[in-house]
């Protein structure tokens, strides 16, 4: 006798009702204003250690950026996340810039270990396009604004 073998649904959970509920408990932080973990937990109904959470969070933090302007950012060990003024605002970007520096200084080492004579046809021509693409950033960022 064989057993039959059936395939689990993935379920799909949309995230826009959870972010919706979380703004029409919390409001819309104002600058400055300390979002309190605990408080997110009751919002929404599960605890942190819900992987979902931290989705949940992520979809949030993105639609307050684009629908209000509000960056949001974590408060380590503190247990809240918190809105940035404008000063704070700039301050994160010069935190992110100084990442993305560091991200394309690590991709051209990786580039720079490349025998490109070694590479097939297709990864030759992703190799270029790759180096001139980094090539292009490190000069973007190191214009841009420190």
């Amino acid at each position: 006798m064989s057993q039959e073998v059936t395939a689990t649904p993935v379920s799909f959970v949309p995230l826009k009702p959870y972010v919706d509920e979380l703004i029409r408990k919390l409001g819309v932080p104002k600058d400055g204003e300390d979002i309190e973990v605990a408080k997110m937990e009751t919002a929404l109904g599960m605890e942190r250690s819900n992987a979902r959470f931290a989705t949940i969070v992520a979809r949030w933090k993105e639609t307050l950026r684009i629908n209000h302007g509000i960056i949001i950012v974590c408060k380590r060990g503190q247990g809240c996340y918190h809105a940035c003024d404008d000063d704070e605002k700039v301050d994160e970007a010069c935190r992110r810039k100084g990442n993305a520096e560091r991200e394309v200084e690590r991709t051209v080492l990786i580039l720079n270990c490349v025998d490109s004579a070694k590479l097939s046809d297709d990864n030759a021509i992703v190799f270029d396009k790759l180096r001139l693409n980094m090539q292009k950033r490190k000069l973007e960022l190191a214009q841009a604004v420190k």
